[in-house]
C-alpha cells in the first residue's frame, strides 16, 4: 500500500506492486486502522496492482463487509488490467456477495 489520503470520513487508498498473501496482513491491518479511525467510506485505487491472488480478494471482501455494517462503503475507483482480470473472475465465485466491489467502467 502507497498511499492513503484521509478526509471527512473518507480514505482514498493505493495498493501498488503484488496484492497476494506476502501482503494482505499489512493491508487488512491498515484498512482496520482507518475505520477505527472513522473511516467509514474507503476508495480502493488498484491501477497499480501488477499481480493479485485469492488472498487479496478476500481481504477486498471484508473490508467491503465491514465498511457495509459501520454504514460506510468500499469502492474500487481504478482497477489495472491485471487485477480487472482477476476480481471478474472471482465475481463468477460463489458466494460472492451481489454487488461487492463493482469495477469501475
Amino acid at each position: 500500500m502507497n498511499q492513503t489520503i484521509t478526509y471527512d470520513h473518507r480514505a482514498d487508498v493505493a495498493v501498488d506492486g503484488d496484492f497476494d498473501l506476502a501482503e494482505v496482513l499489512g493491508i487488512r491491518s491498515k484498512l482496520g486502522r482507518l475505520l477505527d479511525e472513522g473511516q467509514v467510506a474507503i476508495d480502493v485505487d488498484l491501477s497499480g496492482v501488477s499481480f493479485m491472488d485469492c488472498a487479496a480478494l478476500n481481504v477486498l471482501l471484508w473490508a467491503h463487509a465491514a465498511t457495509g455494517h459501520v454504514g460506510g462503503e468500499l469502492r474500487i475507483v481504478k482497477v489495472s488490467d491485471t487485477a480487472r482480470r482477476f476480481l471478474d473472475l472471482g465475481a463468477g465465485v460463489k458466494p460472492y456477495p451481489a454487488g461487492a466491489l463493482a469495477l469501475p467502467a
